[in-house]
């Protein structure tokens, strides 16, 4: 396959001078991609000095940094997004700040996996599902790694590709300067280098090099590397004192070595060349990958390791010895029996030197790229599938046609604004949540100034009906004070460093107390959203006690009201109805509340199922009526409105499981814009960007007002953003 370096590539993770093995794996990654290459740097702390090939830094910490590099991102129309996954990089909890970022993106994702967990945390387990589904590609180091995925977290080995951790070629005779400097000479050395931390092993080591010491007298171990940063900024130097000490106590000071710094490549080299074994005496079985393993078994390095996943793949086959885990008079016999028989080390080495010529960093290098391609192509065709109903390019003509300077009208006679019936608040906080989502407009400033004008100070709560002579007609009902607080919310989460966004904590803050006062359910559920991003925006115990305080309402409904046949929150399905559900599915999540979210799924499952016409296709409620329990259900007239509340909560369930039924669900409520209804009749005009106002028996309201025109652009939005199909499971919804 041809590529051309005319390739954009972004890849995101740490990168040296940071000191860690992902960034040096970055670093070399970036280093041989035949492509143009932007690197955006993980910080940790601010101070570093990157090389010119970091075009971009993310403060882990800072979730703003996350939605400003997407934005980037897309601005600079990068091609493929490479993400270097480990969990304790990524800000947020368990790392969730990423899924921020890769929500936003429109290039596909290839993700490299440096983890693993085979029993993760119910957080873990639910930020690393989204990851996954997220990509287009995943990128495992290890067959054992490809396995996992599939056995833990249900992925197709369609979507997995083996790339070994890349390595350097080492020149011949390059160890000879550092035994030189070292004063070592010709004794039997013995290795072990990357960041010191505890659960790498090093102690158990040093305890068997007594037992080594004492058949081999002239042996050294050397420790080479510098304290993990982490460690050494909880407790300093402490844990590699307590290592100098047992060497010490042991009386080895003579045959332990420390080199205490992060070692170049150049100096690597060396040491690998230097060495005549090789020790990864690691604690725990779950290391999925090991750089530094990688590299000494590509340097021809006779191993000693514990059998970690990763030693216990690449180490079959004769190209090193495995020990049981913390057993250091195990690694003393593997050791000595390796010093002892030189003809058996060498035949190790000979093999594993072999092996890591299919390691080289120019082959992995292609075949990333390779990678890239295949990411590329497929992520082109699953666009296309998308946009050819949702429209790539989302046209705001109909919206603006339908706006002043005052602001959004809520009704249309056919596509023309209808001044007599004037603006409303609830439109205009729907315009703001969508317009939040696309590049900055005049009308994104007009809507807000809108909702701050409504709000009344004194009453703390918001008018919602303004005639065109600018007066204001009503207070606003329970739902609109709802949505309204929800369209805040999502400015801090969208624009969290702007002026805008400050205004709207500010309000925010004096409404709050209102917004616990509401008695709609549906109010309750846009609330519950509203704080819900704000939780994830900020660390705040009110928002978070809020937010569970209006959960157990939502959730108390749903205990007193749902049965087996009608598992709902109220006697009767209305409008808005997937609002409900999709409440506590997000709610569920930031709270990790399983309880909660098990009520949303299992709630829309059943909603879906009852929005089912005859032939399968999707038929919201009709507002005539609605649907009563034990009643007849309304099918006329179908809202716009109850579509989006649909491909909305869909796409929430499919983020929260990565079940691909929820992908299915939201597509079927999709469709019924393009004409998969009751009526065959195409509902929306994705060329201007509206939205006939209902359907009706065997017509279409042709009016093409505020509400479902947003509720168009708005379900369009939400397609487009989930931009990689799930492929994860083959799980039905569960009959109600």
């Amino acid at each position: 396959m041809d590529v051309h370096t005319s390739h954009r590539i972004a890849i995101l993770g740490n990168h040296i001078p940071r000191q860690c093995g992902i960034a040096t794996f970055t670093a070399d990654l970036a280093k041989h991609l035949d492509a143009e290459v932007h690197v955006i740097a993980m910080n940790d702390r601010s101070g570093y000095r990157y090389p010119d090939v970091v075009s971009k830094t993310i403060e882990a910490e800072k979730l703003a940094d996350y939605q400003q590099a997407a934005d980037w991102l897309n601005a600079e129309r990068m091609e493929v997004l490479s993400v270097q996954h480990e969990f304790g990089i990524y800000g947020g909890e368990c790392g969730e700040y990423l899924l921020e970022l890769l929500r936003n993106v429109k290039m596909p994702i290839v993700t490299t996996l440096h983890t693993i967990l085979r029993e993760p945390t119910d957080c873990q387990r639910r930020v690393f599902e989204e990851l996954i589904q997220l990509s287009e590609r995943v990128v495992v180091m290890s067959q054992t790694g490809a396995d996992m995925l599939g056995k833990v977290y249900g992925l197709s080995s369609r979507r997995i590709d083996v790339v070994p951790h890349g390595i350097h070629a080492i020149p011949a005779g390059v160890g000879a300067r550092i035994r030189a400097e070292m004063g070592i000479g010709d004794r039997p050395l013995i290795l072990t280098f990357g960041l010191l931390a505890y659960d790498k092993g090093v102690h158990d080591m040093i305890q068997a090099m007594a037992d080594v010491v004492a058949v081999h007298p002239d042996a050294v171990y050397v420790v080479v590397g510098a304290t993990h940063p982490h460690i050494r900024q909880r407790e300093g130097e402490a844990y590699r004192e307590r290592l100098y000490e047992e060497v010490r106590r042991l009386g080895i000071e003579d045959n332990v070595y420390f080199v205490n710094k992060f070692v170049s490549d150049e100096e690597l080299k060396g040491w690998l060349d230097a060495c005549d074994i090789y020790v990864t005496p690691y604690l725990k079985p779950e290391q999925i990958t090991s750089g530094t393993l990688a590299y000494a078994v590509g340097a021809g390095c006779a191993v000693v390791s514990t059998p970690y996943w990763h030693a216990s793949e690449i180490l079959s086959e004769g190209r090193g010895v495995l020990v049981p885990f913390r057993e250091p008079a195990a690694l003393a016999e593997a050791v000595s029996g390796l010093v002892a028989n030189p003809d058996i080390r060498y035949r190790i080495q000979q093999r594993a030197f072999d092996y890591g010529r299919t390691m080289l960093w120019g082959c992995a290098g292609a075949a990333y790229l390779k990678i890239f391609e295949r990411a590329r192509h497929e992520g082109a065709e699953h666009l296309r599938n998308i946009t050819t109903q949702s429209g790539s390019e989302l046209s705001l003509r109909h919206l603006s046609a339908i706006s002043d300077d005052v602001g959004v009208f809520q009704h249309a006679v056919y596509e023309w604004p209808n001044r007599h019936e004037g603006y409303c608040t609830d439109d205009c906080a729907r315009a703001l949540e969508f317009l939040l989502t696309q590049e900055p407009t005049a009308l994104l400033d007009r809507c807000f100034e809108f909702v701050w004008h409504a709000y009344d100070p004194e009453r703390k709560r918001f008018r919602n009906f303004m005639g065109f002579d600018r007066k204001w007609i009503d207070e606003g009902s329970d739902d609109c004070q709802g949505r309204t607080f929800h369209a805040l919310c999502q400015i801090c989460r969208r624009r969290p460093e702007s002026s805008m966004a400050d205004a709207a904590r500010t309000l925010v803050a004096d409404f709050l107390p209102t917004v616990m006062g509401l008695k709609s359910p549906r109010a309750w559920s846009w609330a519950a959203m509203g704080l819900a991003d704000l939780c994830k925006q900020e660390s705040n115990s009110e928002y978070r006690e809020k937010l569970e305080q209006i959960v157990g309402r939502l959730m108390q409904l749903y205990t007193k009201n749902g049965t087996c046949d009608w598992p709902w929150f109220e006697p009767t399905l209305a409008y808005d109805n997937a609002r409900l559900s999709q409440a506590l599915i997000l709610s569920g999540q930031v709270l990790s509340n399983r309880e909660a979210l098990r009520m949303g799924l299992e709630s829309l499952g059943w909603l879906m199922k009852v929005q089912t016409a005859k032939d399968g296709c999707f038929a919201p409620i009709g507002c005539k009526g609605f649907y009563t329990k034990g009643g007849v259900r309304a099918w006329f007239d179908q809202q716009p409105v109850d579509v989006w509340a649909s491909v909305s909560a869909c796409v929430s369930a499919w983020r929260a499981t990565g079940d691909i039924v929820w992908w299915d669900e939201a597509h079927r409520a999709f469709d019924w814009f393009m004409g998969e209804n009751t009526e065959q009749l195409v509902m929306a005009d994705s060329e201007e960007g509206r939205c006939f106002d209902g359907l009706e028996p065997g017509r279409v309201n042709r009016n093409c007002g505020a509400e479902s025109t947003l509720a168009f652009l708005a379900s369009c939005w939400e397609m487009n953003s989930a931009t990689t199909p799930p492929r994860n499971t083959t799980a039905k919804l569960e009959e109600g």
